[in-house]
């Protein structure tokens, strides 16, 4: 009777066996087809991998090309710029030389978005003399463009980090009265305040945070109790 069992196990497990080995050879399919995917998948990264820092490589190289040539023709045309000098007043009663009285070069023409992008792109390299004084010349040449509240709020922002107080806060106040409705005017309240304490005046800086919570309360309220708590105001 033993005898029997055992042979009808070995024979069950045999079939057993039989019926599992398509499976176990399909899934070892299954798996030799993602490992092979697996391995194409991390040949493209290593190839793009390469192929961008390839193009990253140009890129820095074509930029250095670029500023060097600039600045070779920057300090070839200075000399130009200047005029001729030196070249004596003409004699009494014939007509002057042009080369003694050279044509003011024409200004290049470029639109209002360019030359706010430029003195936007200035600010962030952090040339701020040179930001505000394409600010202000933003705003002098084209007063009636959609940008100047921006231009404003910006030429105040680089008279603040420069140290130049009281031209910053004169110039987020000009923000907040003469555009009062602009995105930036509750950004000027804020920067004005900081400005008046730089300068020592706490109390105008605090009426200026009070004006701030009574015209936009609910605005910028972290950058609100941040410079209420700076600056001490109860």
């Amino acid at each position: 009777m033993n005898r029997k069992y055992v042979v009808f196990a070995a024979a069950l497990t045999a079939v057993s066996v039989a019926h599992a080995d398509p499976l176990i050879v399909e899934l070892n399919q299954k798996v030799q087809y993602l490992e092979d995917q697996n391995r194409e998948l991390r040949g493209t990264v290593e190839e793009l991998t390469h192929a961008y820092r390839s193009l990253n490589q140009k890129f820095e190289t074509f930029s250095s090309d670029v500023e060097m040539r600039l600045s070779t023709q920057t300090q070839q045309t200075a000399p130009l710029a200047q005029g001729p000098q030196n070249l004596g007043a003409a004699p009494h009663g014939t007509r002057p030389s042009i080369l003694q009285e050279p044509m003011a070069a024409a200004k290049p023409q470029i639109n209002p978005k360019d030359a706010y992008e430029n003195a936007r792109s200035l600010l962030e390299r952090g040339d701020y003399p040179q930001a505000g004084t394409k600010f202000s010349e933003f705003i002098s040449e084209y007063p009636q463009d959609d940008h100047i509240p921006s231009a404003n709020y910006w030429l105040g922002v680089s008279h603040l980090v420069q140290g130049h107080y009281d031209q910053a806060a004169s110039t987020f106040a000009n923000v907040y009265k003469a555009y009062p409705s602009s995105e930036k005017a509750p950004h000027a309240l804020l920067k004005m305040a900081k400005a008046l304490s730089a300068l020592g005046r706490k109390p105008d800086a605090c009426t200026t945070l009070n004006e701030f919570h009574s015209k936009f309360s609910g605005k910028l309220e972290s950058q609100y109790q941040q410079e209420w708590n700076t600056i001490g105001c109860q």
